[in-house]
């Protein structure tokens, strides 16, 4: 049994994927910053993060605090084998893993976010081929990384994580 969904999110993807699997679960959601006056250590959640480059943000403080049952990675990258790979090993991450793909909203970027980006945009469609070992044309590859808002979000990726815990929870009919 899921006692709580807790969060970190930095431009709100993960925040919106996380009160929707709060929703789908019919449990608790909690951001990072107020979870330690709600939440018992030890407690079963499922842990949402945002992705920086392989790195998921704030996990180390949740692990060991928290029994996580599954982790759910929020980035802008293409959904890969490789992609998850990578974050599980830059992480050192030995429980179940999702990847779901959020928004990117230009505006919402720190300076040095900008920055970081625009250093990838004219080679974006190579990296990902070399790097993610996947092949995007070029608007596609440039979309992910556009100065105007981008959204990949798709809250029916959450149906895996309902179908894993649903029952479990017999909060719902399959």
């Amino acid at each position: 049994m899921i006692d709580a969904i807790v969060y970190y999110s930095r431009h709100g993807s993960t925040k919106k994927y996380a009160e929707a699997c709060a929703k789908l679960l019919n449990v608790k959601c909690f951001s990072l910053d107020k979870v330690k006056k709600e939440l018992k250590k030890n407690s079963s959640i499922i842990f949402f993060s945002s992705v920086k480059g392989a790195k998921l943000r704030k996990y180390g403080k949740v692990e060991g605090r928290y029994d996580i049952k599954l982790v759910c990675a929020v980035g802008i990258l293409p959904k890969t084998i490789l992609t998850i790979e990578n974050i599980k090993n830059e992480n050192i991450i030995y429980k179940p893993i999702i990847y779901l793909r959020g928004e990117l909203d230009y505006s919402k970027l720190s300076f040095f976010e900008k920055r970081y980006l625009n250093m990838f945009r004219n080679n974006i469609a190579k990296y990902l081929e070399v790097y993610y070992d996947t092949a995007l044309d070029e608007d596609e590859a440039l979309s992910i990384l556009s100065k105007e808002k981008s959204s990949f979000y798709n809250e029916d990726d959450l149906l895996v994580i309902k179908k894993y815990f649903g029952n479990e929870n017999n909060d719902y009919v399959s």
